[in-house]
């Protein structure tokens, strides 16, 4: 039987998504290159095949999270919004600031 997906898991899956996406954006306008070092290697590749690695590192996790619900539904719960604001966090701490520093002079004409 088919049950709903929940609102974390919706969330964190979005997040990971624009994540995914924007980076796939800035590697096929070469205007950005991958930082992460588990990800390079698969973005020097190409930027289709850096979008199907991501999507591996975050794809299984979601779904396997939503399997586990079904046995322990408070515990994912949790899981899933700890994992929400520690991968929000890691974003705002270490690419926001590369994206400001890199965008932020073209935005305002410096």
């Amino acid at each position: 039987m088919l049950k709903r997906v929940s609102r974390e898991a919706q969330i964190l899956f979005g997040i990971c998504a624009f994540d995914a996406i924007s980076t796939w954006v800035l590697l096929v306008t070469r205007t950005a290159t991958e930082a992460n070092p588990v990800l390079a290697p698969a973005a020097n590749v190409s930027p289709e095949y850096f979008l199907f690695v991501k999507c591996l590192t975050f794809v299984p996790a979601i779904v396997f999270a939503e399997w586990y619900r079904q046995h322990k539904p408070d515990f994912m719960r949790r899981a899933l919004r700890a994992a929400t604001m520690a991968y929000v966090a890691i974003y705002g701490l270490l690419v926001v600031p590369q994206l400001l520093f890199k965008f932020l002079p073209r935005l305002i004409g410096a």
